[in-house]
């Protein structure tokens, strides 16, 4: 393994948890209308935390190449 690809897996990783915290503040907001309680599903924030999945996904196989 080389030092720069562990030092990039480590800082897609982080943007990665940045994702999912903004994706999981955004679904636990409860909404309130009529008397009734939903979540919203929030898709923008799904997308990008799919995205930001498939690029640490990527980051770390490259990471185990020799």
């Amino acid at each position: 393994m080389q030092n720069d690809k562990i030092y990039q897996a480590m800082d897609i990783a982080t943007e990665f948890l940045k994702k999912a915290n903004k994706y999981l503040d955004e679904t636990s907001k409860i909404y309130t209308s009529n008397g009734h309680e939903f979540n919203l599903s929030a898709p923008k924030q799904s997308g990008a935390l799919r995205r930001a999945s498939m690029e640490l996904t990527r980051a770390l196989a490259e990471m185990r190449k020799p």
